[in-house]
């Protein structure tokens, strides 16, 4: 199950993240859209999509802020989650068939 969430979520991260790499108006809606997503949410869905887009609308800092999210952010805490995995792997062993 939690490899299945951890698949769903690297290969979301990557879709949008090579959007976003061309830097121009493909990238400009890949971030509309995406950070409009949570506007559905009730309550506080506004509220998300303005902290995501670091004001009411899309701009140059919002931009910039999704791509050095996405080339150096990202990547690191992938590292880290995966060298914790690989540790754990080391310290309780592999286990057998379910």
């Amino acid at each position: 199950m939690h490899v299945r969430i951890g698949k769903g979520l690297l290969s979301t991260r990557n879709g949008d993240g090579l959007l976003l790499s061309s830097y121009d108006q493909i990238g400009y809606w890949a971030v509309k859209i995406v950070t409009g997503v949570p506007d559905c949410i009730p309550v506080i869905g506004p509220t998300v999509v303005e902290l995501l887009r670091g004001g009411s609308a899309v701009g140059q800092g919002t931009l910039t802020r999704f791509y050095s999210l996405h080339t150096f952010v990202l990547p690191l805490l992938t590292a880290v989650f995966m060298l914790m995995h690989f540790l754990m792997i080391r310290k309780q062993g592999i286990s057998g068939p379910l």
